[in-house]
């Protein structure tokens, strides 16, 4: 996809130059770069990207660049990214990689449809990449952060309630298995959750099911996340995407203090934004 792109506005005149390293302005606020002479430019646009996946070039280097010219950039940090959870053992021995389908998550108020996978260090999966902005939020000042799992999301509490108790089976286990069509990996997490009194007390269970409580204990790194929170805060641009303290420089894309709740997402915005700058810088030309 990025070579046809590439190809495509090179056919349209526009001149690439790799391998540059920019490294600032100088004194008369042209363009600096690392063994190559100053650009006088009547235009820049600045689509330096986030912080995470660094082998990939968005290192967030620039960021201390652009402090210096008393612009507010924000700390990086991780978004749409992996959770950690304190696993027992036994469980995580079984049940990693494995994956936890149509299953909704609420923290905050907030309820994210989708699937999870479980992973040595925690969570991961779109479900929770929708939360990751509240849930970090909430990190910076708790050490802990508690979300609640729905493991049957298209059915009511009276709805499992019902199921279990005209099931025929007695054993627990069975009855979430063949009644409730919850696989193993959702009876362990679930078995993780509760102590052995709510485990056998169906009203108690059956509500639990519709709420697991799930303790989040940290984020996972800034480099293995799929994207970043911080950057540029976005009252340092105008409606336009210009610097409000740099005359004719532009930012947009994920340099900027604005969250996606998946990749997709991220990648449409960042489309949208080239488009609206580039609409923005046409209509100057006339």
């Amino acid at each position: 996809m990025l070579k046809t792109i590439v190809d495509y506005v090179a056919t349209r005149g526009v001149q690439f130059k790799f391998n540059t390293k920019w490294t600032g302005w100088n004194r008369q606020g042209d363009l600096t770069f690392e063994n190559e002479a100053a650009v006088t430019s009547d235009i820049v646009v600045f689509a330096l990207g986030g912080a995470s996946w660094k082998v990939t070039g968005s290192t967030g280097s620039w960021k201390s660049k652009f402090e210096k010219r008393h612009i507010n950039v924000l700390p990086f940090r991780a978004a749409n990214c992996a959770f950690g959870v304190n696993w027992q053992p036994d469980f995580i021995n079984i049940h990693e990689g494995k994956p936890l389908k149509n299953i909704a998550l609420t923290f905050n108020n907030i309820l994210a449809k989708g699937e999870l996978v479980i992973s040595k260090f925690g969570l991961e999966g779109n479900a929770i990449y929708a939360l990751s902005q509240k849930i970090q939020d909430r990190l910076l000042t708790e050490k802990e952060v508690i979300i609640y799992l729905d493991l049957k999301p298209k059915m009511t509490v009276n709805q499992i309630r019902s199921k279990y108790k005209n099931a025929r089976r007695t054993k627990v286990t069975d009855i979430l298995k063949n009644d409730l069509n919850l696989d193993r990996t959702a009876i362990g997490l679930l078995k993780q959750f509760t102590d052995k009194d709510t485990f056998s007390n169906p009203d108690v269970l059956v509500q639990t099911i519709k709420a697991v409580p799930v303790v989040i204990t940290s984020a996972g790194s800034l480099d293995e996340a799929i994207s970043s929170l911080g950057g540029m805060a976005l009252d340092e641009v105008d409606a336009n995407f210009q610097c409000k303290k740099i005359q004719n420089t532009y930012a947009i894309g994920e340099m900027l203090d604005w969250y996606a709740p998946t990749g997709g997402y991220l990648l449409q915005g960042c489309f949208s934004m080239g488009v609206a700058l580039a609409n923005h810088l046409n209509s100057l030309e006339g």
